[in-house]
């Protein structure tokens, strides 16, 4: 699973509309009007809560643009 971190540029754009609970409306570019989620680690943690975490990355990627990301590895027992 992929997901976006509060530490992001995009999250913290004035620009971009905030909804509640780290969610934004992007306001420019081709992702303008679509609602996207940022978390922390913490709240990673509490939405996975089912599953076992296998391993969690976070990567800050600095071009083109600045972006922050938890990728996760996680598995549920069925």
């Amino acid at each position: 699973m992929t997901f976006n971190s509060k530490f992001s540029r995009s999250y913290n754009n004035p620009k971009n509309t905030v909804l509640k609970d780290g969610t934004i409306i992007k306001q420019e570019g081709i992702e303008a009007g679509i609602p996207h989620c940022y978390l922390d680690e913490e709240e990673i943690y509490i939405l996975i809560k089912d599953f076992e975490i296998l391993s969690m990355k976070y990567i800050e990627d600095i071009i083109p643009t600045r972006s922050n990301k938890y990728f996760v590895l996680a598995k549920k027992e069925i």
